[in-house]
C-alpha cells in the first residue's frame, strides 16, 4: 500500500488569503487541490465559479481536481478543461449516462472520478471501476463544510478497496468530509489513498496551514505503517 496523501479543499481556506494559502500549499507534497463547484440545485449551496477555478489553475503547481456537486455535470467538461483542471469528479446521483460522461471527460484529457453520497451503496460503482481513475466517498452529506464524519464511511472505504483491488488495481479512493485527527487513521487503514483536508484538520487556526499539514501527514504515516505491518 502507498502512503495516503492530503488534498486541501480550497472552499475551507480563508477566501481573503487564498493566494497566500496556495503559495504555501505549492511547497507541500499534496495530492492535488480540491475545488468544489456547486450549483445551488444538486446541493443547497453555491461555490467556485469558472473565473476562480481558472485563476487557481494558473497559480497552482499541483494538479487541480474539481468536485462537481451540480446537475448536468457534462455541461462542465469543456469549461473545466479550458480552465486547466486535471481531475474531473462528478456525482453518480446526478448523472443518468455515466459511461458516456466518463468517455467525454477522458477525451478532453482529464482524469475522471465518481463521487457517491453517504446513502449510495458502494456496489453502484462496481460497473464503472474499469473506466474510472478515482472514486470519492462522501463521509458527510454534500454541500456544507464542518459536518461530523459519518462512522459507517469506514466500512464503505473497506468495501470499495476490496472491489477496486479485485477489478482495477491502482484505483484511487478519496474521502471527503469531517476528516480529523481522530478518524483519519481508520480511513487510511481501511484503504483510503487521498483524504480531503478541510476545517477540521488542515485549515484549523491558530496553527498555520503548513504546521497542520505536517501534523496530519505524521498521523497518516503512522496509520499507513499499521496497515502494512
Amino acid at each position: 500500500m502507498t502512503h495516503a496523501r492530503i488534498s486541501p479543499t480550497l472552499l475551507c481556506a480563508n477566501q481573503l488569503c487564498l493566494e497566500e494559502d496556495i503559495r504555501i500549499l505549492n511547497t507541500l507534497d499534496i495530492a492535488w487541490y480540491h475545488m468544489d463547484v456547486m450549483d445551488g440545485h444538486f446541493v443547497p449551496n453555491l461555490a467556485f465559479g469558472m473565473e476562480t477555478v481558472t485563476a487557481v489553475c494558473r497559480m497552482a503547481e499541483k494538479p487541480v481536481c474539481v468536485h462537481i456537486m451540480a446537475e448536468n455535470p457534462s455541461d462542465y467538461i469543456r469549461p473545466l478543461k479550458e480552465a486547466g483542471v486535471s481531475v474531473f469528479i462528478f456525482h453518480l446521483e446526478a448523472e443518468k449516462t455515466p459511461f458516456r460522461l466518463i468517455q467525454a471527460v477522458k477525451a478532453a484529457g482529464m482524469k475522471c472520478g465518481a463521487a457517491i453520497n453517504p446513502i449510495t451503496p458502494v456496489q453502484s460503482l462496481k460497473p464503472l471501476l474499469g473506466y474510472l481513475d478515482i472514486a470519492l466517498i462522501m463521509s458527510v452529506e454534500p454541500g456544507f463544510s464542518g459536518q461530523s464524519f459519518l462512522p459507517q464511511s469506514t466500512e464503505k472505504i473497506k468495501e470499495l478497496r476490496a472491489l477496486a483491488d479485485r477489478y482495477h488495481p491502482g484505483f484511487l479512493i478519496e474521502v471527503d468530509g469531517g476528516i480529523n485527527d481522530e478518524n483519519i487513521c481508520a480511513c487510511v487503514e481501511n484503504g483510503a489513498d487521498v483524504l480531503v483536508g478541510g476545517t477540521l484538520n488542515l485549515f484549523r487556526p491558530p496553527e498555520s496551514v503548513a504546521d497542520n499539514y505536517r501534523r496530519t501527514v505524521r498521523i497518516m504515516g503512522e496509520a499507513s505503517c499499521k496497515s502494512i505491518s
